[in-house]
């Protein structure tokens, strides 16, 4: 089950740079007096808290998957799917209900991004974990 981490970290942490970086990063709104105090300037990202973040959602991933016995890509990535579009839409909701800077705009942008690489992060673990 480390393993199946591993490629689920990976898969995650590499496809999220990929579509939030190459796509939803442009779809978001972010108010212009709010947007310097949200962003970080791209030189002091903190490169070590995404992959903390990545490596506790594919072990996450991981944990559900060995509990409702997910042992092929193709579950691994609509179980993958579901639950990352659901926890977006949950948190994101969270955050626009008592935040100036949530929006309900970015969260179903968030949830289409968190759909898409836990689904990738889902196909990528539970296939290690099916494997013969």
């Amino acid at each position: 089950t480390l393993l199946a981490a591993c490629f689920a970290f990976l898969g995650y942490f590499f496809s999220g740079w990929a579509v939030y970086a190459g796509f939803i990063n442009h779809q978001m709104i972010y108010q212009d007096r709010l947007k310097d105090v949200i962003l970080r300037p791209e030189a002091e990202f903190k490169i070590s808290y995404m992959v903390v973040s990545c490596l506790v959602w594919a072990i996450l991933i991981v944990f559900l998957f060995v509990k409702m016995n997910v042992k092929d890509w193709q579950k691994g990535a609509l179980t993958g799917a579901i639950f990352g579009t659901l926890a977006s839409i949950s948190v994101g909701l969270a955050v626009a209900s008592q935040f100036n800077h949530g929006s309900v705009h970015n969260t179903m942008w968030d949830a289409v991004g968190s759909g898409i690489t836990s689904s990738i992060a889902g196909a990528l673990a539970g296939w290690w974990l099916g494997r013969k």
